[in-house]
């Protein structure tokens, strides 16, 4: 059970246009396809942001994205070496660059570096449902390119059942129809 199934008011006229930067606790729906899970997940999700440029986030060490990190923002430059490209590594291929070690020296489009500068800002972005949430905390980063918008209404809402607890109950009896239609903001 996702934001994307209680937040799927993001279809057509149902999203913001995006024109604007993003608020820490602004829930946002988004294309994965820059994430290191693209081909798990599904094309759009919806995740509430919980930390922008700038920030500093903390990761328990149970998560893949484990550590202390600044969220990036745009034009922050960052020391690249072996131990750290591992870090970044995925967040430069991400912003179209190739990127590759050759003994001990990092490579960024075929030229050696020691620093790379961001070029866009990023997020770091948490669904509601606590540690069962595939998120940045399994990702990383999040860039502000990848974000289509805010979702304006709840679409469709249904409470989470696990199949052994069903005992008789269909799909109706899930439905939360007080939230279906209400506004997000």
């Amino acid at each position: 059970h996702t934001l994307l199934h209680t937040i799927a008011g993001f279809f057509g006229r149902g999203v913001d246009d995006g024109s604007h930067s993003y608020d820490r606790t602004q829930i946002v729906v988004f294309e994965t396809s820059s994430t290191r899970y693209a081909r798990e997940l599904p094309k759009l999700m919806v995740k509430r942001i919980v930390a922008g440029p700038g920030d500093n986030i903390e990761v328990d060490d149970e998560f893949p994205f484990a550590g202390t990190h600044v969220v990036p923002r745009r034009g922050t430059v960052i020391s690249i070496d072996k131990e750290t490209i591992q870090h970044w590594r995925h967040l430069i291929e991400s912003e179209n660059h190739s990127v590759h070690v050759l003994n001990d020296i990092v490579y960024i489009d075929n030229n050696s570096v020691s620093n790379y500068t961001v070029e866009d800002d990023y997020y770091f972005v948490q669904g509601d449902n606590g540690a069962n949430s595939m998120d940045s905390r399994f990702w990383g980063f999040l860039a502000e390119r990848d974000i289509v918008g805010s979702p304006v209404c709840i679409y469709w809402s249904a409470a989470p059942v696990a199949d052994d607890q069903k005992n008789g109950q269909t799909a109706s009896d899930t439905i939360r129809w007080n939230r279906i239609g209400s506004l997000i903001h």
